[in-house]
């Protein structure tokens, strides 16, 4: 279905990405609705951001205010590389046409004016969010702990893998360091094999069941995950815990002034579409 925006046609690809993105969120959404639903408000949402990113990139376009060689300079600067960035000022430099970075550029200063007189929330409203959605601000149950791995891979199979394991074993029952142990025999050696502070779901569930159940301090049996063989070491163990206002405020402030930001912006889009010829045929 082709469509039009001030007379530029879109880009039926990007639509579809869009759609095929936000499918698994949409699907959560939407429980027990059919797909043939799912799939057309999937549609209809990916067909309006594209609208919506092109009107803010033919403003931009639009923008009579000039560009400066600092200013591009710092945009190309957060784009990427050297070459990528010698590439669009040389591209500047051949004729009319925006360039990636100036286009960036220019976005982003649409984006800073329509929220340029917007106050940060006051301390009143961050603490009456607090008070609302307590329940969202806890850190969860976090294990400290290091491991040693004897990986099965094409160099080495599983008896022998197992086999160094169990020896490596024999050796921390004889008073053997960890550390030194990990650095010199580990398969991921460095750091004593200290694997830092990590929460359920970051590890291997295989790993995760022995870790977790461990006593700081204790050193595990050898066990098998999909990797290989491991020895694992408890560290620390920090339970789970509701966070304190005072941890948390900056983050809900920085996020309710980023909720006004994007209200300001989606009024400013509101205002470009209101004025726009979109043509779906």
């Amino acid at each position: 279905m082709p469509i039009r925006v001030n007379g530029e046609l879109l880009n039926d690809q990007e639509i579809e990405d869009d759609q095929r993105a936000m499918l698994p969120r949409l699907k959560e959404a939407m429980p027990g609705e059919p797909w043939s639903a799912v799939l057309a408000k999937a549609k209809e949402w990916a067909r309006d951001n594209v609208i919506e990113r092109v009107l803010l990139r033919q403003a931009a376009i639009a923008d009579p205010e000039p560009v400066s060689e600092a200013d591009l300079e710092d945009a190309v600067a957060r784009l990427g590389s050297a070459n990528r960035r010698v590439a669009l000022l040389e591209k500047r430099a051949a004729g009319p046409s925006i360039s990636e970075a100036e286009l960036l550029f220019r976005i982003d200063r649409i984006r800073m004016r329509v929220s340029a007189k917007l106050l940060p929330p006051k301390s009143k409203e961050i603490g009456e969010f607090y008070k609302k959605n307590a329940a969202q601000f806890y850190a969860p149950e976090m294990v400290h702990a290091a491991h040693i791995v004897r990986n099965i891979d094409e160099q080495t199979d599983e008896v022998t893998a197992r086999a160094s394991i169990e020896e490596i074993a024999r050796k921390l029952e004889g008073g053997s360091d960890f550390a030194q142990l990990a650095d010199e025999l580990s398969d991921c050696p460095g750091q004593g094999g200290d694997l830092g502070f990590f929460e359920r779901g970051a590890m291997v569930a295989e790993f995760e069941r022995v870790v977790f159940g461990l006593a700081p301090g204790q050193i595990s049996q050898p066990f098998r995950t999909p990797f290989g063989y491991h020895i694992a070491r408890m560290i620390e163990r920090r339970p789970a815990r509701a966070l304190p206002f005072s941890e948390v405020c900056d983050q809900i402030a920085e996020s309710l002034y980023a909720a006004k930001r994007q209200r300001a912006l989606e009024r400013y889009l509101d205002q470009l579409r209101a004025k726009a010829s979109v043509e779906i045929t």
